[in-house]
């Protein structure tokens, strides 16, 4: 399994990931933040009814519609992983564990509980729960999206390491009842992060965690790799996309 550990922008982000999904012959784990901060968009949603850009536009936020589907996310300050695999591999790694890779639950519990398994090891009550999260404590510190395109599999998500809900709130368009300190508090019971609940310990120890808790949970071996020179030139022709008016206003 190749593992990239980086720090790009948000069209920079998602075009490695379809570079990748439609040429990497083996599993990749990276690990990753955001520069600047953005907001990503589900594929079947609409940014005028999801985000605020004028704020962003104000404030040097990047928006991207991602691949997935699910809810708008704001990534500011924390720890993004993507999991690509050919489905022909996951499906047999599924298998040996029980599982059916065909199946969109199956694979997200899998996955998931690789980074259940990395928070474990750094001290934290952690679990799969609902379809595509991870909780501490009953509370959310990691959310997930998964796609099957060009014969592989990826799963990206979140993993909170420190939570602006002030600034998520204006960035996202959500209702005024939440951006009230009372939708705030509401928020704050609902999810936390890295550093509520261990202090500033660092993003590099984090991925560090990630990458033993993948290793872990699926049987495979992080090696530190690089892309190949048909990735990259693959990935900027997909960078065009991801900034385009057409991709991002399709909907």
């Amino acid at each position: 399994m190749r593992l990239f550990i980086e720090s790009q922008d948000a069209y920079s982000n998602m075009a490695e990931d379809a570079s990748l999904i439609e040429l990497s012959g083996e599993p990749v784990l990276r690990l990753y933040t955001w520069s600047p901060r953005a907001v990503s968009i589900g594929y079947f949603q609409s940014i005028s009814d999801e985000v605020d850009e004028e704020f962003c536009r104000e404030n040097g936020i990047d928006v991207v519609r991602r691949m997935t589907g699910g809810g708008a996310v704001f990534h500011d300050d924390e720890v993004t992983y993507s999991f690509i695999c050919p489905l022909s591999i996951w499906e047999r790694k599924a298998e040996s564990m029980g599982k059916n890779g065909k199946n969109v639950r199956d694979t997200f519990e899998i996955i998931c509980n690789c980074i259940a398994l990395a928070l474990k090891s750094l001290g934290l009550n952690a679990g799969f729960a609902g379809i595509n999260d991870v909780e501490v404590d009953g509370k959310k510190i990691s959310g997930s999206a998964q796609t099957r395109k060009k014969g592989s599999l990826l799963q990206h998500g979140t993993l909170i390491y420190d939570i602006n809900e002030n600034l998520m709130f204006k960035a996202l368009r959500i209702g005024k009842e939440k951006i009230s300190d009372k939708g705030i508090k509401s928020a704050e019971a609902r999810v936390t992060s890295i550093k509520r609940e261990l202090g500033d310990i660092g993003k590099e120890r984090v991925m560090g965690a990630l990458a033993d808790g993948f290793a872990s949970g699926l049987s495979m071996t992080p090696v530190h790799g690089e892309m190949s020179e048909e990735e990259e030139k693959k990935k900027e022709e997909m960078k065009a996309l991801f900034m385009s008016r057409e991709w991002n206003y399709q909907r």
